[in-house]
């Protein structure tokens, strides 16, 4: 659930079709929406997320389906609000805005002398959600399709009693080749 609320997904419905305005623009028959994240379990091939229904109810969408390809356990309602659709648009706008702008502070970081004073890249900042680039990378990794975009961002602080408060933080992104991107250089290639 985590997964689809990081997709910050914006939906809206018109007769038998669904419009994506966020994360990914499209339209869609809404027979043919069968998954959110459309990612496969590699052993027996059943969808990650199966949608079963798409309805209205009390003024609100609703879109009914299973996690984990189990029928008999695991289901779940997806619930979007009615909305104004100027702030629909503004809000779908502006995560995509943001979107665009974080993609623009990826620049590759030269490690190659080990330098520990290089400065930490923009992107690297503990108030940007980095799963924004690849937000159903937690279904790639269950799914066992491996191949996708992986990042992480984990903030520790702590205490010691010779110092004060301590602040700790680990990044990583891996395969960032998905992005035609490479995060650090190491030696004379990339």
């Amino acid at each position: 659930m985590d997964m689809i609320e990081d997709m910050q997904i914006h939906i809206s419905k018109n007769i038998d079709y669904l419009f994506f305005a966020y994360p990914d623009e499209k339209k869609i028959k809404i027979s043919e929406f069968v998954s959110f994240s459309n990612i496969r379990f590699v052993d027996d091939k059943k969808l990650l997320d199966s949608i079963y229904d798409v309805s209205i109810q009390r003024d609100s969408l609703r879109i009914k389906f299973y996690f984990g390809g189990k029928k008999d356990k695991n289901q779940y309602v997806l619930m979007f609000s009615p909305t104004n659709k100027e702030v629909f648009y503004q809000k779908s706008q502006k995560l995509r805005n943001d979107k665009t702008r974080l993609f623009g502070m990826l620049k590759s970081v030269d490690y190659s002398g080990l330098d520990l004073l290089l400065p930490v890249p923009s992107y690297f900042n503990k108030n940007i959600n980095l799963n924004v680039l690849n937000p159903v990378q937690f279904a790639e990794m269950i799914s066992v399709d491996n191949d996708g975009l992986q990042v992480s961002a984990n903030h520790f602080s702590f205490n010691l009693k010779s110092e004060n408060n301590l602040k700790y933080s680990e990044y990583y992104i891996q395969r960032s080749d998905k992005l035609n991107f490479f995060a650090a250089k190491i030696g004379s290639q990339l």
